[in-house]
């Protein structure tokens, strides 16, 4: 194991890049659709990142698969199996 890689508590070796998310969900009076949820990936120092805003539980579920696709792209890891909900 070099010295940027990690054990988790559960034993299992990571690579040491972590990516962080930041999910902020309320719900809003005077509105139709009350859920509002902002979205936060913040990125290197001195840049501002990006931020969604959306007001689906949807939209939210969308972006992090999104992002979480990202990350196994840039790690070379495979494709997640499909969920239960998806056909083979």
């Amino acid at each position: 194991m070099s010295d940027s890689d990690s054990v988790s508590t559960d034993g299992a070796e990571s690579t040491g890049a972590f990516q962080t998310l930041v999910i902020r969900a309320w719900m809003e009076t005077g509105h139709e659709r009350r859920f509002r949820a902002r979205l936060i990936v913040p990125s290197e120092p001195g840049d501002a990142g990006s931020t969604l805003i959306t007001s689906t539980p949807e939209d939210v579920i969308v972006a992090v698969r999104d992002w979480l696709a990202t990350i196994q792209a840039e790690e070379g890891s495979p494709q997640s199996p499909p969920r239960d909900d998806q056909e083979l």
